[in-house]
C-alpha cells in the first residue's frame, strides 16, 4: 500500500440486502483498490456504542467490525479494512476500505455522549488523512452551522425537539430505525432542552464538504446508496462542482423490505441529490436494464 491521491466516498443510511458483496465484487473485477482508496459513511453501520436487541448488554466494537467484514466478504477478495474507532490521524492508504464509526448509543432515548469520536478530512498536503478525535466542539460547530440537509431534515434532535414535536411532522427529524416516539419524548423531558438526544453520523455531507475542500486536490469519485432524508446530496454536489466524479443508486431498485422500510422512504437519499443536481451518474447495482452498472462506472473513473 502506499499514500492515496485517489478517493471513493460511499455514503448512505441503509442498502439492500447483499449489497456489500455487491460492492466488493465490482471493486475485485474492476482492479479498483490498485490505485484508489474506500471511505464508507454508512448512518448507523459502524457502530462504538451498541446493545444486544433482546438482552440489551454491550456489543464490543470488534463484533462490528466482524459483521462488517462478512458483509463484504468474497472467497476471492481481501481488502484491507481500517476501522476509526480510536483517536488519532490516519493516512489514507491505496488499496484499503475505511470504515467511518457512528458514535451515538443503540438505545432510542438514550442522549449522545458527552465525548464521542468525530472524524474529519485533512488534505493540507500530500499525506491525505483521516483526524479523529473525542470531542464534541468541532463537530457541533459544523452541526450549528449546517442544521437541516438537502431534503429540509434536521441533522439533529434535541430534548426541545422531541418535547415539541407533532407526529405529523415526525418525518422531519432523523430519527433511528425502530425508535419508539413515546419513549423518547419521555426521555427528553428529563434532560435540559439543548441537549443533543440523537443525530446523524458520520455525517455525509460534512465528510465529502472536507473531500471537496482539500487544498492538496485528490482525484475524488463519490457514491450515495440507499438512505433516509437527504444527507449527502450537497456534499455529492460539492465535489461535482470541483470536477469530481459523482453517481447515486438507482432509486427504483433501493429497498430495506426486512426492515419493512418501503421503497419511497429509503430511495430518499438518491433521489435528494438528483433533485438538486441531475446530472449525477445514474447506477444500478441490481443490474437493471440500461443504466450503467457499478462495476462499468468504476472502471470509467479509474
Amino acid at each position: 500500500m502506499k499514500p492515496a491521491r485517489k478517493i471513493l466516498i460511499i455514503g448512505g443510511s441503509t442498502f439492500n440486502k447483499n449489497t456489500p458483496q455487491k460492492i466488493s465484487k465490482a471493486l475485485m473485477d474492476s482492479k479498483f483498490l490498485d490505485e484508489w482508496a474506500v471511505i464508507i459513511a454508512i448512518h448507523q453501520y459502524f457502530k462504538l456504542r451498541g446493545f444486544n436487541k433482546t438482552d440489551r448488554t454491550p456489543i464490543n466494537p470488534d463484533d462490528f467490525k466482524s459483521k462488517i467484514k462478512l458483509d463484504f466478504y468474497l472467497p476471492e477478495f481481501e481488502p484491507q479494512f481500517s476501522f476509526i474507532f480510536t483517536p488519532g490521524q490516519f493516512t489514507v492508504q491505496t488499496g484499503c476500505i475505511y470504515v467511518l464509526p457512528d458514535p451515538g448509543l443503540d438505545i432510542p432515548g438514550l442522549p449522545v455522549q458527552k465525548e464521542y469520536l468525530s472524524t474529519s478530512f485533512i488534505g493540507d498536503t500530500y499525506q491525505l488523512k483521516l483526524h479523529v478525535e473525542s470531542s464534541k466542539k468541532s463537530v457541533e460547530e459544523w452541526f450549528n452551522n449546517n442544521p437541516f440537509d438537502a431534503s429540509g431534515t434536521k441533522r439533529q434532535m434535541t430534548a426541545r425537539d422531541l418535547g415539541n414535536i407533532d407526529d405529523q411532522y415526525l418525518h422531519n427529524f432523523p430519527l433511528p430505525t425502530g425508535a419508539n416516539i413515546s419513549r423518547l419524548k419521555a426521555t427528553a423531558q428529563d434532560h435540559p432542552p439543548e441537549r443533543v438526544m440523537y443525530r446523524d453520523m458520520p455525517c455525509i455531507d460534512k465528510l465529502m464538504d472536507e473531500v471537496a475542500a482539500s487544498k492538496s486536490k485528490p482525484k475524488i469519485a463519490a457514491l450515495l446508496l440507499c438512505g433516509l432524508y437527504g444527507d449527502g446530496a450537497n456534499g455529492l454536489k460539492a465535489i461535482q462542482n470541483i470536477g469530481g466524479y459523482t453517481a447515486v443508486q438507482f432509486p427504483d431498485e433501493c429497498c430495506r423490505e426486512e426492515l419493512g422500510i418501503d421503497k419511497y422512504k429509503t430511495s430518499s437519499i438518491p433521489k435528494t441529490a438528483l433533485q438538486i443536481e441531475p446530472k449525477h451518474q445514474v447506477v444500478t447495482l441490481e443490474s437493471k436494464p440500461n443504466y450503467m452498472t457499478l462495476f462499468n462506472w468504476l472502471c470509467s473513473i479509474k
